[in-house]
């Protein structure tokens, strides 16, 4: 009888485990490129946003600096990145070589893996791949102002 408990309590415990998120996994994440530049005049900006901290990465040539700051979300992030992932998705033509940025929400699903949702990629002046949703907008927003 013990031994069933035991079992029962087990798999409630592995269910609750999957369905709550990675802690090493971002929310949120924007990435950006300077494009095809001649070498050491390249530079990238990374950013991921985790619960309660954002990571900040910038690298120009051969040089990398990481910045971590804390920050405390409110409201419903969940609700917008499950909006996002509905879309609807717009694709533009763009430039090969310009500067791009790309902005990416992750989700961590009931059986643990993980579903990377498109918010937008902006290539030169446009928006090669555009999510067209509210909650992508709000994303790429938060993005932004975080990741300065």
């Amino acid at each position: 009888m013990i031994k069933v408990l035991l079992i029962g309590a087990s798999f409630f415990v592995s269910l609750n485990a999957m369905a709550t998120p990675i802690v090493n996994q971002p929310l949120l994440s924007k990435k950006q490129y300077s494009g095809y530049v001649a070498p050491g005049y390249n530079t990238s900006h990374e950013c991921n946003i985790y619960p309660n901290w954002v990571v900040i990465t910038y690298g120009a040539g051969e040089a990398k600096i990481k910045h971590n700051k804390r920050i405390a979300i409110s409201g419903n992030i969940f609700a917008m990145i499950e909006e996002a992932k509905r879309g609807p998705y717009e694709k533009n033509n763009s430039p090969l070589d310009a500067s791009a940025a790309s902005y990416t929400a992750l989700k961590t699903n009931i059986d643990g893996t993980v579903s990377s949702i498109d918010l937008g990629v902006y290539v030169g002046d446009t928006w090669q791949l555009a999510n067209l949703s509210a909650g992508a907008f709000g994303l790429r927003h938060l993005l932004d102002k975080l990741c300065d």
